[in-house]
């Protein structure tokens, strides 16, 4: 196998928007990881792949992020919490995170920003974290049609898929077009995650401007695009695609949840017109990054 092609000095950074093909991307980054780390020669050493963590990083007992490192000498397993349902895994507030960071040699792979810690990017949480590595982030999200996209929400949450959630069967309404006239359908998650603004409060203009200046420093595909755009951040940052001794992926697009999908034009007219009202700003985000791309 033929070693990286290039090093950067960027570290890929994948925000993970809800029902946007995160799983998918998470998978497809531990396996870009095991090839790297063999290009490396870090597979020479006994139990390697151990030394590949992903660290559950939390902010006052909440996940914000996933780090990807290798740790060369497998310190990080003793020192911070077992994930309980992974192997591969530890759980670490972000202080005492840096601090290892600062005391030891970590090598940084990738982060993926979860819902909790999408507020942070504004603060240079990820940016602090890359420092470590003499690097800077490479910023990269996938977005999907808002109708879609709520759709599979509703699918997903109404499902036995979603039973180790604990938002499993919020969602009270009784059908999909119960659910779109329900306040429960999300109002502009990502315009309100990115600005912070709260649920109650009325966007405005600027909320939408302020996210534009944000999401105009990340690559950004529609989610039928996802594999090409992993495969363009992982080359630019480390020289590795899909190619890189990798076999041929599955589509990240078959999604269990809408196999009994409705169309928008079946819905009744009164419910087409909340939903087109709901989701306005949300649709407005994708045609800007997506519709033309």
């Amino acid at each position: 196998m033929n070693k990286p092609i290039k090093y950067t000095t960027k570290i890929p950074v994948f925000l993970h928007i809800p029902k946007n093909a995160g799983t998918y991307v998470l998978g497809r980054t531990m396996t870009l990881f095991r090839y790297y780390g063999i290009a490396r020669g870090w597979n020479d050493k006994e139990k390697w792949n151990y030394n590949l963590r992903m660290i559950v990083l939390q902010h006052e007992g909440i996940q914000i992020a996933t780090v990807c490192i290798y740790d060369p000498t497998g310190a990080i397993n003793a020192n911070f919490t077992k994930h309980e349902g992974d192997e591969y895994s530890n759980i670490v507030e972000v202080y005492p995170f840096f601090e290892e960071l600062r005391n030891r040699k970590l090598f940084i792979f990738s982060i993926i920003v979860e819902d909790h810690g999408v507020k942070f990017i504004n603060t240079g949480l990820c940016d602090h974290l890359c420092s470590y590595n003499k690097k800077t982030p490479l910023y990269y999200t996938i977005l999907r049609d808002p109708y879609d996209r709520a759709q599979s929400i509703y699918n997903y949450i109404k499902s036995s898929n979603s039973s180790h959630e604990p938002t499993h069967d919020l969602i009270k309404s009784n059908s999909l077009e119960e659910y779109f006239k329900s306040n429960q359908l999300e109002d502009s998650w990502l315009i309100r995650r990115l600005t912070g603004i709260r649920d109650e409060e009325e966007m405005n203009e600027k909320h939408f401007d302020k996210s534009c200046e944000i999401l105009d420093k990340f690559k950004i595909s529609d989610i039928t695009k996802t594999d090409l755009l992993i495969d363009n951040v992982f080359t630019e940052c480390f020289g590795i695609n899909r190619d890189f001794g990798l076999s041929k992926y599955e589509a990240h697009n078959k999604n269990a949840n809408l196999k009994d999908k409705i169309h928008f034009n079946e819905l009744q007219e009164e419910t087409k017109a909340i939903f087109l009202r709901r989701t306005a700003p949300d649709r407005k985000i994708y045609e800007r990054y997506c519709r033309n791309n």
